[in-house]
């Protein structure tokens, strides 16, 4: 697997996106002509959490950028505890293609895989 590189090497990198998923979501965002990809939990789903993807037009203020090639990618900041160490990546599987996340804070993933519950106290 071919990671690209999320941010500044000397910081811990909040999440890592594949160069598969990098180019997935640079080619949504051209299609709906966006300034870039917005990335959150919600409370919902199976197991409580559930990632948020979201094309932007305009640079939110309440984010942290990490810009990966030519793609802006904004992370909540209020779900980076969450999100901290996860890794994206988006994967053919016979004719379909999905995406998939490594997060090592779920405890618990639904059979989706797009929701996921964590311990509370392991999140600080």
């Amino acid at each position: 697997m071919t990671t690209v590189k999320t941010h500044d090497p000397t910081s811990k990198p909040h999440i890592v996106i594949t160069a598969s998923a990098a180019q997935h979501f640079l080619e949504r965002v051209e299609q709906q002509q966006g300034y870039g990809i917005r990335l959150g939990i919600n409370n919902s789903g199976c197991s409580g959490l559930m990632y948020q993807l979201d094309v932007i037009t305009t640079p939110p203020t309440d984010c942290e950028l990490i810009t990966v090639e030519a793609l802006h990618f904004f992370i909540d900041k209020q779900s980076i505890p969450y999100l901290k160490g996860t890794t994206i990546d988006y994967v053919q599987e016979g004719l379909n293609w999905n995406l998939y996340y490594q997060n090592p804070n779920a405890v618990n993933d639904c059979g989706c895989g797009k929701s996921f519950n964590v311990n509370e106290t392991g999140n600080e």
